[in-house]
């Protein structure tokens, strides 16, 4: 499995990240991590990670897998980021597994991938109105999977959330 996870340069959120990341990393998958360039990236608790690549380089992959961490900076770096729109679209399009955490089932809804599925997202008035607006049927849950869509809550639910994508595979 060729995996991708796209995370903010700054404000992802730590947990998100690594505790998906270590249960593929166990299963033997192939995992990249792309943010909007390729260098250093800080979590919103401190961790340090370089990106292997920039999301626009990504993009000219194909993986079985993409998945958009949240933490707060995921409205500035992955909401409005068209390759990743691109990226989530591809993968879709070859019937692969798509997944976000928190703040960043934003990035699905504007990629126009929730239209009449269900999701969830960290409930900000703005996530909600967003998820709303894509026409995605809002779950409370902490994580709802919707075929090969799989959205979580936030940080509580990142192991959960890494188990629901690894069932989905």
């Amino acid at each position: 499995m060729k995996a991708l996870f796209m995370i903010p340069q700054i404000g992802f959120r730590d947990e998100e990240l690594s505790i998906p990341k270590k249960l593929f990393e166990e299963s033997k998958a192939d995992i990249s991590i792309a943010s909007d360039f390729q260098g250093k990236c800080t979590g919103m608790l401190g961790m340090r990670v370089e990106s292997d690549l920039s999301i626009e380089q990504a993009q000219d992959e194909e993986y079985d897998l993409a998945v958009a961490v949240g933490g707060s900076g995921s409205p500035d770096y992955l909401w409005d980021n068209i390759f990743a729109h691109n990226i989530f679209r591809s993968v879709n399009d070859r019937e692969g597994v798509l997944a976000a955490i928190c703040l960043s089932s934003v990035v699905l809804a504007r990629a126009g991938l929730l239209n009449g599925k269900r999701a969830t997202v960290y409930p900000t008035e703005r996530s909600l109105s967003e998820l709303e607006a894509a026409g995605a049927i809002i779950c409370e849950d902490d994580v709802v999977s919707d075929g090969r869509i799989i959205t979580a809550k936030g940080p509580q639910a990142a192991e959960s959330f890494a188990k629901a994508i690894l069932d989905a595979i």
